[in-house]
């Protein structure tokens, strides 16, 4: 699975995608509620594939994210999108990335746990 993380502030929008690995993450729809203590629930682990900021191009408000087509050498496309909200300040964007299989991406050195 994959995870599209959003953020703005006074630099603007930003994004970054990570890896998704449920593994041993605790199932969490039969618990009445997760106040209190959460000691014996394992979060979800993930791993930063790409940190959107690294391609030095301006990124608008990343809104969605779909597989797309295999490029000829076979690999998959994953499509990023953002609209303008009717807004003349924002774009409509479309980025489109080449997803390697078996590769692991020189910003993906640690992972995360949330």
């Amino acid at each position: 699975m994959l995870s599209l993380e959003r953020t703005f502030g006074p630099q603007g929008s930003g994004a970054k995608i990570f890896q998704l690995m449920p593994g041993n993450a605790t199932d969490t729809s039969r618990i009445e509620t997760l106040s209190g203590s959460l000691s014996n629930v394992e979060p979800i682990r993930k791993r930063l594939l790409l940190d959107l900021s690294d391609l030095g191009i301006p990124l608008d408000n990343l809104e969605g994210m779909a597989l797309g087509p295999r490029f000829l050498d076979g690999s998959r496309s994953l499509i990023l999108v953002s609209d303008d909200n009717f807004s003349d300040r924002q774009v409509t964007q479309f980025l489109a990335l080449r997803l390697a299989e078996g590769e692991r991406p020189e910003t993906s050195t640690r992972d995360q746990r949330q």
